[in-house]
């Protein structure tokens, strides 16, 4: 196993390591052994995840450098090359990062050196350079069963070669982005990242409406929930409630009804009743017919509404101070008489 002793700094524009010549086959046998300085002195990167990268063409290449191979007493780290990394010929930029466990992006990074990859064994692949083995054949099985039947039985790569040149074609169409912070997942400005399925989580959740802005109902862009939906109409339902008093609950009439209604703080009256045989209009005479029980009460004097069909025409009405519904008789004998109004009260309300 060949390796290659390094010192690289992540404060100089570049690292002069010279050259490296690496051959296409070596997977698992080249290993980079690097010295992490800064300023001239050595680098402490204590507790930190370490990765090694490289651009291979428009694509970056990155993998996590195994712990047992960090060696944080003496600033150095070993990474030992894999496939992906030899995956093409030419000269390819390289570098160590470095970042916090539970962040997602990079603290810091080495400059970058270059390595060379030299062409390896190649097998009846036309101007090709990689060595393919059966464990990557059955990677592509599933999805092209037929074609690898056929390099089975013809001992012939070129139409596998030919499917993989346009999956290629198609990938270098993709933008290369980063995958977009938590920050700028909830922020939703960034056009130039990528969403994974836990920035898409953390981007909805900082979308929620709280419980204040549900119930105040002036944001329009956050989004409600059923329980924030629940809260906002539970705030601003309004208590209501109806009771109907009928002939035996009024007095001084002959039949009659009254509906109250109460609604918050407000109460609505409205009433029908026909008026004694013996009723007298002489001298502007009224009549009481009923006492408002508790809570639905007054709070000072307030003018009913007062019909009189017979005599095609209105007379005064009122809720007293005290409660009393007072209205004028009109007109003499047994007749019709409707009234109707509104007032606020202060009486706990009714249950």
């Amino acid at each position: 196993m060949a390796k290659w002793k390094l010192q690289l700094s992540t404060t100089e524009p570049n690292n002069n390591v010279g050259l490296i010549k690496i051959n296409q086959d070596d997977e698992n046998s080249q290993t980079f052994e690097a010295e992490i300085n800064e300023f001239g002195q050595l680098k402490d990167f204590s507790n930190r995840e370490v990765y090694f990268n490289a651009k291979i063409g428009p694509y970056k290449v990155r993998d996590k450098v195994p712990p047992e191979s960090i060696y944080y007493n003496s600033n150095r780290v070993a990474y030992t090359l894999i496939a992906p990394f030899l995956q093409k010929i030419g000269e390819f930029e390289a570098w160590f990062s470095f970042k916090k466990a539970d962040e997602v992006t990079d603290e810091f990074s080495t400059a970058f050196f270059s390595y060379r990859v030299v062409p390896g064994i190649t097998k009846n692949i036309p101007e090709g350079n990689y060595l393919w083995d059966m464990e990557e054949l059955l990677r592509y099985y599933k999805r092209f069963k037929d074609l690898i039947a056929e390099i089975i039985a013809n001992n012939d790569f070129s139409g596998l070669i030919d499917e993989i040149a346009k999956i290629d074609d198609r990938t270098n169409n993709l933008d290369n982005f980063a995958t977009a912070s938590k920050s700028e997942a909830e922020e939703g400005v960034a056009s130039n990242k990528l969403m994974t399925p836990e920035r898409v989580k953390q981007q909805t959740d900082a979308r929620v409406s709280t419980t204040a802005q549900a119930i105040e109902g002036l944001d329009d862009k956050t989004l409600m929930t059923p329980a924030k939906t629940k809260a906002a109409i539970d705030k601003v339902k309004i208590d209501h409630i109806t009771k109907i008093f009928s002939t035996q609950d009024m007095q001084n009439v002959k039949v009659g009804n009254i509906e109250l209604t109460r609604m918050d703080d407000r109460v609505f009256v409205n009433g029908n009743y026909t008026t004694l045989d013996s009723a007298t209009s002489a001298n502007n005479a009224s009549i009481f017919i009923f006492n408002l029980p508790d809570g639905f009460k007054n709070i000072s004097e307030v003018s009913l509404s007062h019909h009189i069909p017979a005599k095609f025409s209105t007379g005064w009405a009122r809720a007293a101070s005290n409660g009393a519904i007072q209205l004028e008789v009109g007109i003499d004998g047994a007749r019709s008489h409707s009234f109707s109004g509104t007032w606020l009260t202060k009486d706990d309300f009714p249950r």
